[in-house]
């Protein structure tokens, strides 16, 4: 069976790149394909795309020995939308909220998030009055990237308001309740969230944690785009390594896997490879 696309695919080998906004001066090491740098004999332009060092495009000019030489000047960027945060992060109070719960609980927040489900999350009275704290970070971790319905209620209370609510994911703890999720695979939830715990700066942390969430909003909006545009059938080497050149993001096929759960459960959109149209076409011979 033919596969049409006009994306090519192909081996490439990475090279560390360390990129400076000559805006804001974050920096941050990208991976660049080693091709894009081989093609041309002398300096390599290439566009950075928002969010993937810092708030800005940026356009660096890079040498044969991966070295950047200087940065192209954007002059002005027509942007449709608001990127303040809502919340100020000097408003987020973290350090008892790391304290006092368990890691598992943001696991489950980021899984229920991504799956939109409507979540519930129960506490104790001691940590009722960090309950403003819960929703400014949530409030900027999540930001317009991607919307959450996320109540804070007392245990003692919920008794009262149990019909309110009904069909909603209830977090208690390490515990999941209301919902039955079966076969679930957290793995990039847990790797996030630790990282996230991990880090001592709670500034720093919850900006990561706020950059990783939008680039999961950004590449898994790519890959509708690529579906659409091609049509069904595309292999999944042929997305990564698309995402991977224009984004400068490793994907592995794990990472992958995850992104497209997302697509299909938070945008309601179902991506056909093109080894599931095979197992159809096989389906089809055998009658089933």
């Amino acid at each position: 069976m033919g596969i049409k696309s006009d994306i090519k695919t192909e081996f490439m080998g990475y090279h560390d790149v360390k990129i400076i906004c000559p805006i804001c001066k974050t920096n941050k090491v990208i991976q660049v394909p080693e091709g894009i740098i081989k093609e041309n004999s002398n300096l390599t332009t290439i566009q950075i795309p928002k969010y993937r060092v810092c708030d800005h495009i940026i356009i660096p000019f890079i040498d044969k020995n991966f070295n950047v030489r200087g940065y192209q000047k954007v002059d002005y960027i027509f942007d449709l939308y608001d990127d303040k945060p809502k919340v100020k992060i000097e408003s987020i109070n973290l350090f008892s909220i790391k304290l006092n719960i368990e890691y598992i609980l943001f696991v489950n927040v980021l899984y229920s998030v991504f799956h939109r489900y409507n979540v519930l999350i129960l506490i104790d009275d001691k940590l009722y009055h960090k309950k403003q704290d819960f929703n400014n970070l949530f409030n900027y971790i999540f930001d317009d990237y991607f919307k959450y319905h996320i109540n804070v209620e007392l245990k003692r209370d919920f008794k009262k308001k149990k019909d309110i609510y009904k069909g909603f994911l209830i977090l208690d703890g390490r515990k999941i309740k209301n919902v039955k999720i079966d076969n679930r695979d957290l793995f990039f939830e847990t790797t996030l969230i630790k990282e996230f715990y991990k880090e001592s700066d709670d500034k720093k942390s919850i900006i990561n944690l706020k950059d990783r969430i939008r680039e999961v909003n950004i590449i898994c909006q790519k890959i509708i785009k690529i579906n659409q545009k091609e049509g069904k059938g595309l292999r999944r080497g042929v997305i990564i390594n698309h995402i991977e050149k224009t984004h400068f993001i490793r994907i592995s096929k794990r990472y992958f896997n995850f992104l497209i759960e997302v697509i299909k459960n938070y945008y309601n959109f179902d991506i056909i490879l093109a080894k599931d149209l095979i197992g159809e076409k096989l389906s089809e011979m055998w009658g089933r």
